[in-house]
């Protein structure tokens, strides 16, 4: 089918002659390829200021960079006769023949940038050398100075701000992306030179915002900056990695390059795109087929959907790279490409494979705080949304459309069920005996009262003289019906405003959610002294029972201040005795000096202490301590099988005495129930080796098993119904969520 011509114009065709075009349009034109963009102006006045030898760069924009973009520097400065030359086009101080472009070794070398920005924006230029007298102001406009040089005030460097940027041009103008996609391409501009250049501080900031967006100082190391440039994701998650070749020797020809960077290694699974951050020979540069081959390396290692990270520094003879290949110097061109890219791949690949021997799964740590309305890791809910809940599981059904019969279905798949029951019983509870649970919590140690000098100590550091058993005590004789009645009533101790205050303070934050964790867990076992696997619904977590156990003590006995029974000391215990074995360890860690004082002296100052007080000590904590300074009883907090452990004596009486507040009452009761709180505070202090072929202690594997089974059988129980968890303890990694059901199913499914 025949077409008609297009006709370009009316008239003759002939008409039209070929002209020049006036200089102010060529510069328009050429402005418009330099210039497309607020970032593309930026970049290049970066590199003037890393190219005048700056230490500190810092960058100011308005609008994302559409109507103001100011670079400020610490650099050589600008000489004032150079100033009408500046925005001269070609004009430049980077090279002077054509073979100077084979080897030009700076960033800037065409003398185009300042020029292109001339005839687009207002510009703008405050600079300074050192030993001038005064700063000068110049302002340019299509490429010509159009006010100034004026002298004015200002620092050693240069300042260049670019206003209303295609204030000439409307049509590009309103070609603008909006203000925040133009401060995303900026910031990405900033955070790469920032990351590249050492020795450079490179800060940018929005007007008006005293936080900058992007900060780095000179002193940062590369891997420091990359964290803060593009987050801790990435900086957390990165492998180095080294190639490099030389030429051949006879010849002297052939590829030559090299380089180091970071890849992300397979743990990192946060990014959405693939970021390449590639400098060759200090250029900022783009290499599409760098960037695919790269990728193929994380084909068979990153989830679906996650993209790798690179940061690339490539160094290559200059005779090698043609630089003058893009308006926007975006790209270059080198010799062996292909070849230099596998060499980056094997590179890569090498870094990531050999890292590849384990995986890390994040998961959030801190549980929800009352009162906020995001959702908890935990899971848990109010007994009413549970029940609600149910009702919904029990009418629901399985994906094939039939009435969910089993507990499978009802739960809604293997990965929501429930296998275990926390109101179960294991058979070896019904053999744990009171002996037992003693032996757990003494460990076979015991203090004995006597003099010092006639005392042996035990391999493990602790007086024994004979063995001393711990019985509940019964009421006296001297001890009246009606006495023991008003103290089981507590009717006068209780009502101090003072305990009340106390009480209000460590349960008005409960965290419910944590409380319905601890009191509807199964125990899994001790992962180390302190912590224990609790399983709740089909989360997993880890416990400081430590922490825990103290917080319930430290409760209890403000709960049951004034009424506390006591737990009898047979034989009595010295109270000076056992103060200088605390001092005596006081002073072996380096905590007392012989410019501290006599020992003896300062003991004896806290048993006298103690003495005066004894009287308050015995009435409100049940702490029974003669006129002889003995320790006669002590308080017991809960049941009768949590004991406490013996050798923690010395230390609590230093605390009553060194560390509590005497003087106000609030601070006295906190200080003495904060020292009973530690004494009951539970934890495994013997630990079997878990070395291979390690000898193994018979009578140590014992007492582990005995420790273990007290804490499981007596303070576990005592945590599910006595503990109201402070909010707190979700926060400062007390309990830590290390496993969830669900999450698992899902790697499971992408492995």
């Amino acid at each position: 089918m025949d077409m008609a011509p297009v006709v370009m114009a009316a008239g003759p065709r002939h008409r039209r002659r070929i002209v020049k075009l006036e200089e102010s349009v060529v510069n328009k034109i050429a402005a418009g390829e330099v210039v497309q963009r607020p970032f593309n102006a930026l970049k290049e006045l970066l590199e003037n200021s890393i190219d005048a030898g700056s230490t500190k760069v810092s960058v100011t924009v308005r609008d994302g960079g559409n109507t103001m973009i100011r670079v400020q520097d610490d650099g050589c400065g600008i000489h004032e006769g150079d100033l009408p030359l500046l925005c001269e086009r070609h004009a430049t101080s980077k090279l002077e023949t054509f073979e100077d472009l084979r080897t030009v070794q700076t960033l800037g070398f065409r003398g185009e940038a300042l020029c292109s920005v001339s005839y687009v924006a207002h510009l703008t230029v405050t600079t300074m050398r050192e030993g001038d007298a005064h700063a000068t102001r110049t302002v340019f406009r299509d490429s010509k100075i159009e006010d100034g040089p004026k002298p004015c005030a200002g620092l050693v460097g240069t300042t260049v701000t670019v206003e209303d940027l295609f204030y000439n041009m409307p049509i590009r103008r309103k070609a603008l992306r909006s203000p925040s996609e133009e401060l995303a391409k900026v910031i990405e501009v900033v955070g790469r030179y920032a990351v590249y250049h050492d020795g450079v501080g490179v800060s940018l900031k929005r007007h008006g915002n005293a936080r900058p967006d992007v900060s780095t100082s000179a002193s940062d190391t590369k891997q420091q900056k990359i964290r803060m440039v593009f987050g801790s994701q990435v900086g957390s998650n990165l492998l180095e990695f080294k190639a490099s070749a030389v030429p051949d020797e006879c010849d002297g020809e052939g590829m030559s390059f090299q380089a180091k960077g970071y890849a992300s290694s397979a743990n990192y699974n946060s990014g959405k795109r693939t970021v390449l951050v590639l400098f060759i020979n200090g250029r900022l540069v783009e290499c599409s087929p760098l960037k695919r081959c790269l990728e193929t390396v994380y084909a068979s290692v990153l989830a679906k959907g996650s993209r790798p990270f690179f940061y690339v520094e490539l160094t290559i003879p200059h005779e090698q790279v043609d630089v003058n290949v893009h308006p926007t110097k975006k790209e270059v061109n080198f010799l062996h490409q292909d070849d230099l890219i596998e060499r980056l791949r094997e590179a890569v690949e090498n870094a990531v494979f050999t890292s590849n021997d384990h995986r890390t799964y994040y998961k959030q740590t801190t549980l929800q705080v009352p009162g906020a309305h995001n959702s908890s890791i935990l899971g848990s809910e109010d007994p009413a949304g549970a029940r609600k809940r149910g009702r919904q599981e029990g009418d629901q059904k399985d994906p094939r459309g039939r009435e969910a019969t089993t507990r499978r279905d009802r739960a809604g798949g293997d990965y929501k069920l429930v296998r275990t029951d926390a109101h179960e019983k294991k058979l070896e509870t019904f053999f744990f005996s009171q002996d037992k649970a003693d032996a757990a919590a003494v460990l076979g140690s015991s203090l004995a009262a006597g003099s010092a000098e006639t005392v042996e100590e035990d391999s493990s550091g602790f007086k024994r003289n004979q063995e001393i058993s711990l019985s509940q005590a019964a009421p006296s004789q001297r001890q009246g019906v009606s006495e023991l009645r008003r103290r089981n009533a507590g009717s006068d101790s209780r009502g101090l405003t003072s305990v009340k205050e106390l009480l209000d303070e460590c349960t008005v934050d409960t965290h419910h959610e944590l409380q319905q964790v601890l009191r509807s867990h199964v125990y899994v076992g001790m992962a180390d002294e302190r912590r224990a696997l609790l399983q709740h619904k089909t989360k997993l977590y880890l416990v400081n029972v430590r922490t825990l156990s103290k917080d319930m003590a430290y409760q209890q006995v403000l709960t049951k201040f004034g009424r506390l029974p006591k737990l009898r000391l047979e034989p009595k215990l010295s109270c000076r005795d056992l103060l200088m074995l605390q001092m005596s360890r006081e002073e072996e860690e380096g905590n007392w000096t012989d410019e501290d004082g006599c020992k003896r002296e300062a003991v004896d100052l806290v048993v006298d202490l103690l003495v005066s007080k004894s009287e308050m000590l015995e009435d409100y904590f049940s702490l029974e301590i003669d006129e002889e300074g003995s320790l006669c009883a002590l308080p017991m907090i809960c049941t009768r099988e949590l004991v406490p452990d013996q050798r923690k004596l010395p230390n609590f009486l230093l605390a009553l005495g060194h560390d509590t507040e005497w003087e106000s009452e609030k601070a006295c009761f906190m200080g003495i129930a904060d020292a009973i709180a530690e004494l009951y505070s539970s934890e495994m202090t013997h630990v079997p080796s878990q070395r291979s072929g390690a000898c193994v202690d018979e009578e140590v594997e014992a007492l582990c098993l005995e420790e273990e089974r007290a804490i499981q059988n007596v303070v576990f129980p005592l945590l599910r119904s006595s503990l109201r968890p402070s909010a707190r303890r979700a926060m400062d990694a007390t309990v830590v969520q290390v496993a969830s059901l669900e999450k698992l199913y899902k790697i499971f499914e992408r492995c």
